[in-house]
């Protein structure tokens, strides 16, 4: 077998064993996604099926991380981002908006700016810093300026394609990465439990 059959398993594994189970932990699948987006070029379609048939919020995350990482190799299969722009899930729809900026999907524009009119507190923030990303531009949460900025703009960089796009840098890069931790939002709640094993066995 050789070494790109065995990339390609690998993710494809990882994919359908780790990624979409419910029984793993969320950071697990976290890191399992990454490996899945960087290995995207050989699992793309199996990727964008499985994001399709994700129903499980949790695993349209997972997955959703997964295609941002793959970047401009996952462009063909931005049709299986779109519909969750609209998602009622704040989280869901947030992390839409991230993946789209790093395919640099010129559809995903208008909706995403929907999405921001939309959104409040720290979801909004991010989902400028993705708007900012995808467009070059930087216009933080003000969505008056969006819009108005879309309506002149929209027919040029829909003719343009995604050349130009997805090589923005967010206004508030330091404020929208520090409610994370290990990939999980940490501004989503206001009861969150942090359990800290100092048995003996965690110092083998």
């Amino acid at each position: 077998m050789c070494s790109s059959d065995l990339k390609r398993d690998s993710a494809l594994w990882l994919l359908h064993n780790v990624c979409g189970n419910k029984k793993h932990p969320l950071p697990l699948r976290l890191a399992a996604a990454r490996c899945v987006g960087g290995s995207a070029a050989d699992v793309m379609e199996e990727l964008a099926a499985a994001l399709g048939k994700a129903k499980d919020a949790a695993e349209q995350v997972v997955l959703l991380d997964a295609m941002a990482l793959a970047g401009r190799t996952a462009l063909l299969h931005a049709g299986a981002i779109l519909p969750l722009l609209d998602s009622k899930d704040e989280l869901i729809a947030e992390r839409a908006a991230m993946a789209l900026a790093k395919l640099a999907v010129p559809d995903g524009i208008g909706k995403t700016i929907a999405l921001l009119a939309r959104s409040s507190g720290q979801t909004r923030m991010r989902v400028a810093s993705a708007l900012e990303v995808l467009t070059g531009e930087q216009f933080g949460i003000n969505t008056s300026a969006w819009q108005a900025w879309w309506q002149a703009n929209e027919a040029a960089i829909v003719a343009a394609g995604s050349a130009k796009l997805g090589g923005g840098t967010p206004s508030h890069r330091k404020e929208t990465n520090k409610f994370y931790y290990f990939g999980i939002p940490q501004d989503q709640s206001n009861s969150i439990l942090y359990v800290i094993d100092c048995s003996g066995s965690m110092k083998r």
